[in-house]
């Protein structure tokens, strides 16, 4: 009874044009099924300012959910959250802007968002600005202060870089906090924490310490960063086969970048599935057995653009020919058996995919562990197989030069046979990519 007079109290201040009213009214009514009452209420809130009403707005424009699908006018609803200081709206412009998607490509526009976000004490654009700096080659004290004023604010992915830094010989935290740290990483999920905390069995946690201060934020650290990610310099690679033409590249990416992509993929990791050509529903992939998920722009970070773009780089392209960041966690037993990447027409002659975007002719990885057996990156009918070390990359080519599918380009992940496996990938293809 109680909640009842609680939504009908809520109703009145939202009929009446309290914009947090029709905000929590919007919540309430869209879980109740009522969807254009939800939209109304939500449309209301955001055009009286309400900032968490815009960013959700712009959220539902980009994905198409409850409201038609109107990317340009989501980037700019997110620019009126982002410039009232809105963190989690300056963090998703500065991944729009980065993309192009939904407005022009400017990527010093999108680091200075970051820089923003990181100025105002934003926690996640702390720790980002500081796994940024390290990509472009910079790791120094402002990376540590970065990450110690994003922890310290209850950052558990900072916290669990400093920690292993700390197991590495960097001694910027106590064995003491490292644990503690260690422990809430493990209660909030962190994927790599339950390993590591058997370093501190014989260590008495500390308590944690207060906030430290924001560091100074130069200005010339704009200009350090304002070369697109995919134009730096990266390591040489290696041609390890002809066909399908195998390249391997040690060192794409540094330890503490792998780290970021398995500890932000790790919350949406689900079960392999595939779309039903017949029904249109998912269903269990049959060939590959692992957990996987995909950052869509929504779950993007700059630090994951940007590493997705060196991987397009990687490839010989820029990076709106990649497909969406994706992750591939495999416990012992799971593989992905022999498959073509690329794309084939359906019984029909058609593929929608292909029209659209073209052909995939290569596939990156990224591999972000290691410590584990068996799980191989194997090309059957060639007879190669390779296990790259933590962050390195191997590039593979799936078709032949006239377009059509390189046999030779059969591949799967052989069985992991102990220890976890986790991979990022990323799909190329022949026109700028459209999703």
């Amino acid at each position: 009874m109680a909640e009842s007079v609680d939504i009908n109290q809520l109703a009145v201040a939202a009929n009446a044009g309290d914009a947090d009213a029709q905000y929590k009214m919007a919540a309430y009514l869209s879980g109740e099924g009522q969807k254009d009452a939800a939209i109304k209420m939500l449309k209301a809130a955001a055009t009286a300012g309400h900032l968490d009403a815009r960013f959700t707005l712009a959220n539902f424009m980009l994905s198409g959910h409850m409201v038609d699908r109107d990317v340009n006018h989501a980037v700019q609803v997110l620019a009126q959250a982002a410039a009232k200081g809105h963190e989690a709206a300056t963090r998703l412009l500065a991944v729009l802007k980065a993309m192009g998607h939904g407005c022009e490509a400017d990527w010093p526009a999108a680091v200075a968002l970051l820089v923003s976000g990181a100025r105002q004490g934003h926690i996640l654009a702390l720790a980002e600005l500081a796994l940024l700096r390290e990509l472009y080659g910079f790791n120094d004290d402002l990376n540590t202060a970065l990450l110690l004023a994003a922890a310290t604010r209850g950052n558990i992915i900072a916290a669990m870089q400093l920690v292993s830094r700390h197991l590495k010989g960097d001694r910027t935290i106590e064995a003491g906090l490292a644990k503690q740290w260690t422990q809430q990483g493990r209660q909030l999920g962190h994927p790599l924490a339950g390993n590591l905390l058997p370093a501190f069995e014989a260590v008495e946690a500390a308590p944690l310490p207060d906030p430290t201060a924001l560091p100074d934020i130069p200005e010339d650290l704009l200009s350090d960063l304002a070369t697109a990610p995919e134009s730096l310099a990266r390591p040489q690679a290696r041609v390890e086969l002809d066909r399908p033409h195998v390249e391997t590249i040690e060192g794409l990416i540094s330890h503490a970048l792998c780290e970021h992509i398995i500890a932000a993929s790790a919350p949406s990791l689900a079960p392999a599935r595939v779309v039903d050509p017949k029904s249109g529903e998912l269903r269990a992939d049959p060939y590959r057995h692992s957990y996987n998920m995909t950052f869509w722009p929504a779950d993007l970070d700059l630090v994951l653009y940007a590493i997705g773009a060196r991987m397009c780089a990687a490839a010989g392209v820029t990076p709106d020919h990649g497909e969406m960041l994706s992750v591939l966690y495999y416990q012992p037993g799971m593989y992905y058996g022999p498959h073509y990447d690329c794309l084939v027409p359906g019984a029909d002659g058609q593929n929608a995919e292909l029209e659209r975007s073209g052909q995939r002719p290569k596939t990156v990885l990224i591999y972000l562990n290691d410590g584990y057996e068996g799980g191989s990156t194997s090309f059957v009918r060639a007879g190669f197989a390779h296990k790259g070390g933590i962050g390195d990359a191997i590039v593979f080519q799936n078709v032949l030069a006239d377009g059509e599918i390189d046999e030779q380009s059969l591949h799967e992940s052989t069985p992991v046979t102990g220890g976890v496996k986790w991979i990022a990938s990323k799909w190329i293809r022949e026109k700028s990519y459209q999703f």
